[in-house]
């Protein structure tokens, strides 16, 4: 039988979705990145969700919502 790996992260979105994470790699342009991480630091956003949000936009606008 195979063992749950024990962490602090649930895996849920509090206060959004009952809904699954899933942790993913992305390479991008460093620069872009840091300064974006920036960004997203002085407004309190979490940059994973602003990346959420772009593909929910991506596919609302084509018709594909979840």
């Amino acid at each position: 039988m195979e063992r749950e790996k024990s962490n602090n992260f649930s895996g849920v979105h509090k206060g959004r979705f009952s809904e699954q994470s899933k942790n993913i790699t992305l390479k991008v342009n460093s620069k872009l990145y840091d300064k974006y991480r920036e960004i997203c630091k002085q407004e309190g956003w979490i940059v994973s969700r602003q990346f959420e949000k772009c593909m929910e936009e991506e596919l609302r606008k084509r018709g594909a919502r979840k």
